[in-house]
């Protein structure tokens, strides 16, 4: 199986984020890859860097939900993609785990723990699971497994 390291430039709007987000799906499943994970926070940015992050508020928080489902199902890839999630408790950043049919399968907040072959509490999230599927495990597997770069866009 082909695992697509997606490695886009910052976004400096929510559209060009998308329209690479789509570039990047194509071009991952025109070279075979069956899954695509993109980095910590692709969208709206990562908080905290040298740069600002794009206006991230609810309605865009679907629209990159949508869009990146639907882009899944047209190029038939699942799709690990980093971003913020907007809750009661406020902003969480987090891994969307959506299948090759545009089905979110899971959303796993960064805070927890990575730890594949054992199922333990995690600290600092009461009564969460470590069942690995953030990019940091996907991303150190498919290393191993020679995965393909699908550049910058």
């Amino acid at each position: 199986m082909k695992i697509g390291l997606a490695s886009p430039h910052i976004a400096t709007s929510l559209e060009e984020g998308l329209a690479t987000v789509e570039q990047l799906l194509a071009n991952a499943a025109a070279q075979g890859a069956k899954i695509v994970c993109f980095p910590e926070a692709y969208l709206p940015g990562l908080r905290g860097q040298d740069f600002d992050v794009l206006p991230f508020e609810q309605p865009e928080q679907e629209r990159v939900l949508q869009a990146v489902s639907a882009w899944g199902r047209t190029y038939g890839v699942a799709v690990i993609l980093g971003m913020e999630r907007l809750t009661a408790a406020g902003r969480e950043n987090v891994a969307v785990v959506i299948d090759a049919q545009g089905q979110i399968r899971a959303t796993r907040p960064r805070t927890s723990c990575i730890r594949p072959k054992r199922r333990s509490m995690c600290p600092g999230r009461p009564g969460a699971s470590s069942r690995s599927t953030g990019c940091g495990s996907v991303s150190r597997s498919a290393m191993r497994a020679g995965a393909i770069p699908i550049g910058r866009a």
